[in-house]
């Protein structure tokens, strides 16, 4: 997760502001919605087969070295 950009990380056992969170997205559906896309977004490039497929080459090459 990307704070602020593909979601939010919250501090552990803080039900408060969990919840202020929670009011903020359901008051500001368009936020929300950009996180989702920019989420979406996110995965679809860094975990694609061809980027899975390069990284696994990169770990090989420098492995064989």
């Amino acid at each position: 997760i990307l704070s602020g950009k593909t979601g939010w990380l919250l501090p552990t056992h803080d039900p408060r502001e969990f919840a202020e969170r929670i009011v903020t997205l359901i008051n500001d559906r368009l936020k929300l919605a950009e996180a989702g896309k920019q989420a979406k977004a996110y995965v679809s490039s860094e975990f694609s087969m061809p980027s899975i497929v390069a990284g696994f080459t990169d770990l090989y090459k420098e492995l064989k070295s």
